[in-house]
């Protein structure tokens, strides 16, 4: 009796994307129109580069894992803030994502770092009531 042995090969195509730097400003007009719109389109390896200006957050900020949201011309001139008399939003920055450059300010929780991720060059001032809490990154 003969055996016949079939033999399968699975050969695995990845696709390995390069990553991608999202300019974000403050009219709308960079590649994609807000921040928000920039962290959900954006993808491990990315960068998230804010030009100079003030940025409103309209809702809590997820920075995605692997994902870097920097500041282009540092604290001085690059604001995150949200409205004192809006409910408290978060910055949070999911595994291994960064942030750089940025300044924190108004009706904010602290910012949220989970494992493998940091701040480098960030002030943070959160409102709480009516007092001002500071924090600088190193």
């Amino acid at each position: 009796m003969k055996r016949i042995m079939f033999v399968v090969v699975i050969v695995g195509f990845s696709s390995v994307g390069e990553s991608r730097t999202w300019r974000v400003n403050t009219s709308g007009t960079g590649d994609a129109p807000t921040l928000h719109a920039a962290m959900d389109s954006a993808i491990a390896g990315d960068v998230v580069l804010a030009e100079a200006g003030q940025y409103v957050l309209e809702s809590s900020l997820f920075v995605p894992s692997g994902v870097h949201l920097m500041g282009e011309s540092g604290p001085a001139q690059t604001l995150l803030y949200r409205d004192e008399y809006l409910a408290p939003s978060t910055v949070s920055l999911g595994f291994g994502a960064g942030m750089t450059g940025i300044h924190v300010r108004g009706n904010t929780l602290p910012v949220l770092f989970l494992h493998g991720s940091g701040a480098r060059y960030c002030i943070v001032e959160a409102v709480i009531g009516q007092d001002v809490v500071q924090g600088g990154g190193g």
